[in-house]
Parts: structure tokens; C-alpha cells; sequence
């Protein structure tokens, strides 16, 4: 009955917005996605509605439209904040995760490049001896070949 209070009669101050942008940055953060929030309130919806005859028998059909009206605004403005909550945490979760590739995606690159001059180095020591030793003197090169995922680009 609280919660259904408080929906409809609010209040709709700083706790409640903040309430709400809480759900939904939990949400987000525990990877729910949307529906099952919104799977909770239709239930709430759906319960709100089979209570409601029982409650307003006595009442105007005019009141109980409003009051209908009202928690119809009501779920919907939550519904709203909590959304955008989420889906702004997520985005920041989105962006962050795409600075650590990036920066992984750097790193890589650089590796890259320094195995690559390694590999010139110790080709170039071997032209150097091979010179040094002079014509048939049979200096035995190995085989250097960078292997395939550190020369793919």
C-alpha cells in the first residue's frame, strides 16, 4: 500500500528523483536489463487495478477516472527517470570500456613496433657478421621470420 501511496500522492521532491535515479543506475550496474523493471511495474499496475474496485465502490466514477489518470502520470514519470538513468550509466559503462580498448589497442601498436625494430636489429647484426667473416666462410643464419600476427596489421 506504501508504494502505491506514495506514487500517486507522492511526494515528488529531491528523495524521490533521487530514489528513482538510483534504481536505475542498480539496474544498470547489475546488468538487469529494462524489462524486468518493467515487468515489476506492470505488476504493480496490474495489482493497482485489482485492488482498485474494492477500494472506490464509494467513489465517483469521475474521481476514480482521475486517480486512474493519475498513477497512469505517476508510472510513467518513474518509469522515465529510472530509464534515463540507466541508460545513462550504461553509456558511461559503454565509454569507459572503449578508453580500455583503446588504450589496450595502443599498447599493442607500440609492442608492435618495438618487436618489429628488434627484429631489424638482429637481421642487420647478421648481415654484419656474415660481412665480417668474409666470402665462404659459411656463416650459418637462421631463419628469422616475425611470426604472422605480429606482422598482420
Amino acid at each position: 500500500i506504501d508504494f502505491y501511496e506514495n506514487l500517486i500522492w507522492g511526494p515528488f521532491d529531491d528523495d524521490y528523483l533521487e530514489r528513482q535515479i538510483r534504481i536505475g543506475e542498480t539496474h544498470e550496474a547489475l546488468d538487469l536489463l529494462p524489462r524486468y523493471y518493467m515487468m515489476c511495474y506492470n505488476t504493480y499496475a496490474v495489482r493497482f487495478q485489482e485492488r482498485l474496485p474494492a477500494e472506490l465502490d464509494r467513489w465517483e466514477s469521475a474521481a476514480v477516472t482521475k486517480l486512474q489518470q493519475a498513477m497512469t502520470k505517476a508510472l510513467n514519470m518513474s518509469v522515465a527517470i529510472v530509464w534515463e538513468a540507466y541508460y545513462r550509466a550504461r553509456e558511461v559503462r559503454i565509454q569507459a570500456r572503449q578508453l580500455e580498448v583503446e588504450k589496450q589497442r595502443n599498447e599493442l601498436q607500440h609492442l608492435h613496433v618495438f618487436a618489429t625494430n628488434q627484429l631489424e636489429l638482429l637481421q642487420t647484426r647478421i648481415h654484419q657478421l656474415e660481412a665480417d667473416a668474409g666470402p665462404g666462410q659459411g656463416v650459418e643464419r637462421p631463419h628469422l621470420q616475425a611470426p604472422a600476427w605480429l606482422t598482420d596489421q
